[in-house]
C-alpha cells in the first residue's frame, strides 16, 4: 500500500497539470527511437520499468504471478487514463508496456528470493526494495517528469503581444488562448503582480507602469500555477524573447529577432522572414552534435505521414565539426560565427519551436519559443 501511494504520487499527484493533452498511441515508438540511437529515450523507458519492479514484487506476496501482472497492468492503464483525463501527463502506450515489464521483473525477483525460504531474507529484501524504490523514484522520476512538462510550455497555449507607450504607461494588446479546449479565465502576471486584462474573445488588453528592469510576462490560468510565456517586457516598452541583455554580433540581418541564446555554447538563434538562423561560435562542436529543430503544431493531421505518430516535426541537422566541412544548411560566416539556416515550413501552423544541441543522444541545451512568422 505504501508503494502504491508512491506510484500514485509520482504519476499523478506530483504532476503539474498541462493545458493540453498529449497522446502517444503508436506501440513501441520510444523503443524504436532508442534502437535508432536516440539515447534520451532510454531514461524514460528505464524509469518506467524500475517504477513497477517493487510493485510486482510486493503483489507477488499475495497473488499468483499471472494475477500480479494483470493487477499491475490494470493499475498502469488506470493511471494513464487518469493522466489523460486530468491533463497530468501523456497517454502513452509505451509507458503501459514498460510498467508491465517492470512488474514481470518484480514477480521473477520474488520467485527467486522465495526459493531460499528464509523469512528474514525475504523481509530484508522487501524493506530494501521499498526504501530504495521510494527514495529513487522521488529523487529521479519526479524531476525528470517535471522537466518534460516544462519543455512543452510554449506549445500549450498561444500568446502574442504588441506594445506602445501612452501617457507614460505601456499599453499591451495581444492574443491569449488554449489550443485544444475552451480558454480558462486568466490573469497576466508582470513582475509577479496579477493584472486582470480586458478580454474580447481571444484578444486582451491592459495598461501597466514601465518596470524598473526587464521582467518576464507570465499567464496564470484559473486552477493552474503561473506559466512562463517566453516573453520579456523591457522598461522602454519593447518586447524581448531572452532573459539576458544580449548584444547581437555585427552582421546579423536587419529585422532578425533574437529568439534564443546560450552563453555556455556561444549560440544565438534568430527568426528572420520565415527562416531560423543559428549563429554558433562554440569551438568544441563534436562531429556527432546535432542541432535540435523541433516544430510543434496545432495541426498534427497536416504533418508528414511518418511524423503524425509523434505529433511534431523534427528537422534537426548535424553541424559537423571543423572549419572546412560545411553542412547543406550552412551559410557564410558572420564574424567568428558559423551560420546555419532552415526555413519554417508553411504546410502546417507552427505554434512553437524547440532548439538546442544533441550530442550522442544527450541533450545539452534546449529552449523553446513561439515564432512571430505565420503561414499564409
Amino acid at each position: 500500500m505504501i508503494y502504491l501511494f508512491v506510484i500514485v504520487y509520482v504519476t499523478l499527484l506530483s504532476r503539474t497539470p498541462m493545458l493540453n493533452r498529449v497522446t502517444k498511441l503508436q506501440p513501441f515508438w520510444s523503443y524504436a527511437m532508442l534502437l535508432k540511437g536516440k539515447m534520451t529515450y532510454a531514461r524514460q523507458i528505464v524509469l518506467n520499468i524500475i517504477l513497477f519492479i517493487p510493485f510486482g514484487f510486493f503483489l507477488s506476496a499475495s497473488f499468483q504471478p499471472l494475477w500480479a501482472c494483470l493487477i499491475a497492468f490494470g493499475a498502469s492503464a488506470i493511471i494513464e487514463i487518469i493522466q489523460f483525463a486530468t491533463y497530468r501527463g501523456m497517454l502513452d502506450v509505451d509507458d503501459l508496456f514498460s510498467n508491465v515489464l517492470g512488474a514481470i521483473i518484480g514477480v521473477l525477483f520474488w520467485k527467486l528470493v522465495k526459493r531460499q525460504k528464509e523469512k528474514k531474507k525475504i523481509k530484508l529484501v522487501s524493506d530494501v526494495l521499498l526504501v530504495a524504490g521510494v527514495i529513487g523514484v522521488l529523487i529521479v522520476a519526479v524531476p525528470d517528469k517535471q522537466s518534460i512538462i516544462d519543455s512543452r510550455l510554449t506549445q500549450q497555449f498561444n500568446f502574442e503581444i504588441e506594445t506602445r507607450i501612452s501617457h507614460g504607461n505601456i499599453v499591451i494588446n495581444g492574443l491569449c488562448y488554449t489550443y485544444e479546449r475552451p480558454t480558462l479565465p486568466y490573469v497576466i502576471m508582470i513582475d509577479d503582480t496579477d493584472i486582470v486584462p480586458e478580454t474580447n474573445g481571444k484578444k486582451f488588453s491592459l495598461s501597466v507602469v514601465p518596470p524598473e528592469n526587464k521582467v518576464e510576462i507570465k499567464v496564470r490560468f484559473q486552477g493552474y500555477e503561473p506559466i512562463k510565456t517566453g516573453t520579456w517586457l523591457c522598461p522602454d516598452g519593447k518586447i524581448d524573447y531572452v532573459a539576458e541583455d544580449v548584444i547581437s554580433p555585427r552582421g546579423v540581418p536587419n529585422g532578425a529577432e533574437l529568439k534564443a541564446y546560450s552563453s555556455a555554447f556561444d549560440t544565438y538563434v534568430y527568426e528572420n522572414q520565415g527562416k531560423i538562423l543559428w549563429l554558433i561560435g562554440w569551438e568544441q562542436l563534436d562531429k556527432n552534435t546535432e542541432v535540435i529543430f523541433q516544430l510543434n503544431t496545432d495541426e498534427p493531421e497536416k504533418l508528414p505521414e511518418y511524423r503524425k505518430q509523434y505529433g511534431f516535426d523534427n528537422r534537426g541537422f548535424h553541424v559537423k565539426a571543423g572549419n572546412t566541412i560545411m553542412s547543406e544548411y550552412e551559410l557564410e560566416r558572420i564574424g567568428n560565427y558559423r551560420v546555419f539556416e532552415q526555413k519554417i515550413p508553411n504546410e502546417y501552423n507552427v505554434v512553437s519551436i524547440l532548439v538546442g544541441f544533441n550530442t550522442d543522444g544527450i541533450i545539452t541545451w534546449r529552449q523553446s519559443f513561439r515564432p512571430s512568422w505565420k503561414a499564409e
